[in-house]
């Protein structure tokens, strides 16, 4: 009986991981609760989104479409999910990703990534570039391991909730302002041969494809036909000896 109730008192006592355990979500409701974490936090993504701009972009209009393109894309990841830190983290993990294509394009093939090249990207490309470049399906598995840890850790962190109307609004106006400076100032053919401007190319590109997609669709044809195809003819081939071919 002695020996029972020992082992009771030894199994209800906490053991070190199991205090662990329970200190660790009242450290990040702590860390939640504290404004100055999420502020922080928050500055460093927006502040490492303005380096990247002054790094990748070149002239004023392709800052201002970086400006406009990094407001449209956070408010609509806040509208969707009403968290500005995991809103910032989702828009400059894509700008990335979207750049390191765009350099690894541009290595490869002297151009830079537009609209339409992420939409034909299928499965067969994808497991293509994993078995003819060695070691990158690799280090694509632990930068998406690394990520999705680093979004639930913001996720538990971020602590501010904004309203869904405000982010619509904003996403609004910036894809309206980003529409009109694409249509007036759209990018020249030649600039996808330079490696800079990535995002804002991207942008612009999207919205040249789109105004492209909607008035003439995938392929370029005429409304009517002037001509018509020759009848096939009806004699056999008169050809009685054939050519040399060396």
């Amino acid at each position: 009986m002695s020996l029972s109730l020992r082992l009771g008192s030894l199994l209800a006592k906490k053991t070190p991981m199991s205090s662990f355990e329970g200190a660790l979500p009242r450290r990040i409701t702590a860390l939640k609760a504290s404004g100055a974490l999420g502020a922080g936090l928050l500055l460093a993504l927006h502040g490492a989104a303005i380096a990247i701009m002054l790094t990748t972009e070149g002239r004023w209009i392709p800052q201002f479409v970086f400006v406009l393109s990094w407001l449209f894309w956070n408010a609509v990841w806040i509208a969707l999910l009403r968290r500005p830190i995991v809103a910032a983290a989702l828009s400059l993990g894509c700008l990335v990703v979207l750049i390191l294509l765009s350099r690894f394009k541009h290595d490869i093939l002297l151009m830079t990534v537009n609209a339409l090249d992420l939409v034909l990207i299928d499965r067969d490309t994808f497991l293509f570039l994993m078995q003819v470049i060695p070691r990158l399906g690799i280090t694509t598995a632990l930068a998406t391991m690394a990520a999705i840890g680093a979004f639930v850790l913001l996720w538990r962190l971020d602590g501010w909730r904004l309203p869904r109307r405000w982010a619509v609004s904003i996403a609004a106006i910036a894809g309206l302002a980003l529409v009109t400076v694409a249509a007036r100032v759209p990018s020249d053919p030649w600039e996808e041969f330079y490696a800079e401007n990535y995002f804002s190319k991207y942008m612009r590109s999207a919205v040249t494809a789109a105004q492209e997609l909607t008035s003439r669709g995938w392929f370029d044809k005429a409304a009517v036909a002037d001509t018509s195809l020759a009848p096939m003819p009806t004699e056999p081939c008169a050809v009685e000896k054939p050519p040399h071919i060396i």
